[in-house]
């Protein structure tokens, strides 16, 4: 990239950016939500289409290079099962394959010719080169490090919900294996285990990588380079992990610092001296120097950015009271229609949920933490028992996969409203610009459509049309892997004091929570839960301590 600057619709994001990225090398580029890192990724890859536009520079990509994006539409409108899609873009396998077959059959027809057999010879090593013996142990390998279980892989796309159909993308692209491989926060839809696969992933992965994300174990294992989006403008920080780039970039802070404020000193001595000698004739000349002088200094001086600007914040509407029991699970057993699972992946579970409450539910990766949260949200029918909810419930839930639900052709705004005016009337547009300028969706952005914010944007479209609600117990399902991790997330999380509901095992020590559901697993059964589950053994001592 030779002296770019882009822009989207009338507003410059980023300018004069000088960046070569070589073969092999591992860029991640960092920066806070909205300043133009998606953006860059488009104009790159070329899926900006009218919005994003290069105004000035050239964006040059070798010859021959492959290039692979992950694409934010996932694997939406697909008629094929999971293995089918994951291995439909493993070009060099497919070209290698159809070769051997081709070679086979001319040696099959009878001509053995030196020619005809080097020509399977070569055939054959492109193949193994290609991976073509060890295939589908490879697909299953993936696969299964981004959640799957093995009876997923021969099910249709379109049986997947958005945030599954991310991961079947996210597959796809992996196992194609482009000479550049691009992702624009792949960890938004997954859970801790499939993110600490990821990041084992790309840290062995052949090739040349650039990674947004805000996840720190992804960036730590999988980069060696940094590129920050900062006031407009890009700092390379190349041969830097992310710890040393932390380091060296407050270094570089504090020596910005250091030359503006000697900077603001020398104009300042330098304008002594002409306010004491500039109205003489002796010393006329001279001030006129020393106010060149000036000129130069003030043109060349760059004022240091300290900080990335205040964090978001929401002021949360009051909870309904409700009741003193306002959700209960009695003697379930649980699981998933026989497509899915055909055993219980619970039994026997009994929770009641009171006032006040505060819970994680923590597991390793298929324990059932989402299939009890489908259970208590009502997404799931207990096979037995009951679900019971009490008097003035008001139940949100907010999961890793919301934002890939909103209407992507309709603009920020319109979809805030539209979603609280279902429970609102009274919701006005100047509350929902409101609450999307308080999560740093400001001016023309919040009039934007979805589908041209980037990952963590639309994330906080989804929390805007989400705290606007008044709710008196929350579920939330790996929120922790989302783009609103450390800011918003825990904005909101210190604000609903009544009552919280966590489920992700990254936020544990900072919900406090009374108890913890501790889920034992044993081989000759289906697995049980085995902590206390009465209100009793669960209440916070001081429900009102975040």
């Amino acid at each position: 990239m030779k002296s770019v600057s882009l822009s989207v619709g009338n507003a410059d994001l980023i300018s004069n950016i000088e960046w070569t990225i070589m073969p092999y090398e591992r860029w991640a580029l960092v920066g806070p939500n909205g300043m133009g890192k998606s953006t860059l990724l488009r104009a790159l890859t070329g899926t900006g289409g009218e919005l994003v536009s290069l105004r000035d520079g050239e964006i040059a990509v070798a010859k021959k290079s492959r290039m692979g994006y992950l694409e934010q539409k996932g694997v939406s409108g697909s008629t094929m099962t999971v293995r089918e899609e994951v291995s439909s873009r493993m070009d060099r396998l497919a070209a290698a394959t159809k070769g051997l077959e081709i070679a086979e059959k001319k040696v099959a027809e009878g001509d053995t010719s030196d020619e005809a057999l080097a020509e399977l010879s070569d055939a054959s090593v492109e193949f193994e080169a290609a991976g073509g013996y060890t295939v589908e142990q490879k697909i299953a390998n993936v696969l299964k490090g981004l959640g799957f279980v093995e009876s997923d892989n021969d099910r249709k796309c379109s049986e997947f919900s958005g945030g599954w159909q991310m991961r079947i993308a996210l597959a796809r692209l992996l196992l194609s294996e482009p000479d550049l491989l691009i992702l624009d926060e792949p960890t938004n839809h997954l859970d801790k285990g499939a993110r600490d696969w990821l990041g084992g992933f790309l840290s062995k992965y052949q090739g040349t990588l650039l990674l947004v994300s805000h996840d720190v174990g992804i960036l730590e294992s999988a980069v060696s380079s940094i590129a920050e989006v900062r006031a407009g403008k890009i700092e390379l920080y190349k041969s830097r992990t992310h710890t040393q780039w932390l380091v060296e970039r407050d270094e570089r802070v504090r020596d910005a610092v250091a030359k503006y404020e000697a900077s603001q000193r020398e104009i300042a001595r330098l304008q002594t001296y002409i306010d004491r000698f500039g109205a003489k004739t002796m010393g006329a000349s001279l001030a006129q120097s020393k106010r060149k002088d000036i000129e130069k200094i003030e043109a060349s001086m760059q004022v240091p950015i300290t900080s990335e600007g205040p964090l978001p914040f929401l002021k949360l509407p009051p909870p309904p009271r409700g009741s003193k029991t306002l959700l209960t699970l009695k003697s379930c057993d649980l699981g998933w229609p026989s497509g899915k699972s055909s055993g219980n992946i619970l039994s026997a579970v009994s929770m009641c949920i009171e006032r006040g409450m505060r819970i994680v539910v923590r597991g390793p990766n298929g324990a059932g933490k989402s299939t009890l949260l489908s259970a208590l949200s009502g997404k799931l029918t207990p096979r037995s028992g009951s679900r019971v909810e009490g008097d003035g419930l008001e139940l949100g839930v907010f999961t890793q996969d919301l934002a890939q639900d909103l209407d992507q052709e309709d603009i920020a705004v319109n979809v805030v409203t539209k979603k609280v005016r279902q429970f609102n009337s009274a919701i006005s547009d100047e509350q929902a610009r409101s609450a999307l300028g308080a999560l740093g969706l400001r001016g023309e952005k919040a009039t934007r459509k979805v589908g041209h914010l980037s990952g963590g944007e639309k994330a906080r479209v989804a929390l805007a049309s989400f705290v606007l609600q008044p709710h008196n117990l929350l579920l939330l399902d790996e929120v922790s892997s989302s783009p609103l991790s450390g800011t918003s997330l825990l904005l909101l999380i210190s604000q609903f004091l009544p009552l919280l509901r966590i489920h992700s095992q990254a936020t544990t020590s900072t919900t406090k929570p009374c108890r913890r559901l501790q889920r034992r697993c044993e081989s000759s059964r289906a697995p049980h839960w085995s902590s206390p589950t009465t209100a009793s053994s669960l209440r916070s001592s001081s429900p009102r301590t975040s």
